[in-house]
């Protein structure tokens, strides 16, 4: 099975971090000149004001999801890596409920007007989902192995 093939822990949290990053930098407007246009119409300021909420989450998330990857080796003690694994599930849980909003938005504006923009788009969040799953079953096959008897 795949899953349990590849479940090295700190290796996909890193890699779903940078996604994350990656993505979120993609909808902030002023770091990049390539930003994802997103809006509904006449609303745009709401559009874009929760459109760089969503960004800062991601990114954040994805630098808080990538020290506590490295926080995990470097601990030796059983019961801060069952804690910094009980944080990554959580993150992990709702990096993948972040990814909802995006999809769904990028799978209506796509089928309405098809272009290029909103099937990088579709595709980016969709890959994302999937890494957080697989991150988040890594992650509970990592706190399945650590046990805590001090």
């Amino acid at each position: 099975m795949t899953v349990t093939r590849f479940r090295n822990f700190p290796f996909i949290i890193r890699l779903v971090s940078l996604l994350s990053v990656f993505t979120g930098f993609l909808y902030l407007p002023y770091f990049l000149n390539l930003g994802l246009p997103i809006s509904l119409g006449p609303e745009i300021t709401q559009a874009t004001m929760a459109t760089e909420k969503w960004a800062l989450f991601a990114v954040f998330g994805g630098f808080g999801l990538f020290a506590g990857s490295f926080l995990y080796n470097l601990s030796q003690s059983q019961r801060y890596k069952r804690f910094i694994l009980g944080i990554t599930l959580f993150s992990m849980l709702l990096l993948i409920l972040a990814q909802l909003p995006p999809l769904f938005l990028w799978f209506y504006v796509g089928s309405a007007d098809f272009s290029s923009t909103s099937l990088l788009g579709l595709f980016l969040h969709l890959i994302l989902l999937v890494l957080a799953f697989w991150g988040g079953i890594a992650t509970m096959l990592a706190f399945g192995k650590t046990n805590v008897t001090s």
